[in-house]
């Protein structure tokens, strides 16, 4: 089981640095692809970098939710998936205030970034030997 876990983390972790490098190479031609007028593609190139801080956290999530979902261990899953929605609204109305704009895009990573240490602490307590099996 450990061995699949690392697995899991490492393919999600490379593949999430992987994208992260490949669309922050690729920022200002993006918003063409989707048919974007040229200061929409301006716009999309500065602040795509924002919103790309949040992917290796996310995937990190990710994975620790479907670990614990595969362990039956639902209920730590459904506290990291919920998690994240919350914190985004907390965040939304929370950065724009002290950010303006920024803070709208800061937002997600910011969410993204607490649910992963969320996850990180509590995969380290189901982990621990004397954990209390909850789920």
């Amino acid at each position: 089981m450990k061995r699949t876990c690392r697995l899991a983390y490492a393919t999600a972790g490379a593949l999430s640095l992987l994208s992260v490098c490949l669309l922050f190479l690729t920022r200002w031609r993006i918003g063409g692809l989707f048919g974007a007028s040229p200061p929409v593609s301006l716009g999309v190139g500065e602040t795509l970098p924002l919103f790309l801080a949040g992917v290796l956290f996310l995937a990190y999530t990710r994975i620790t939710a479907s670990g614990f979902y595969a362990t039956e261990e639902s209920l730590l899953s459904y506290i990291l998936v919920y998690a994240e929605s919350l914190l985004l609204l907390v965040f939304l109305l929370l950065l724009p205030a002290f950010l303006g704009l920024t803070g709208v895009w800061l937002a997600m990573p910011a969410s993204q970034m607490t649910t992963a240490l969320i996850a990180a602490a509590v995969k380290r307590r189901a982990d621990s030997p004397n954990a209390c099996r909850v789920g």
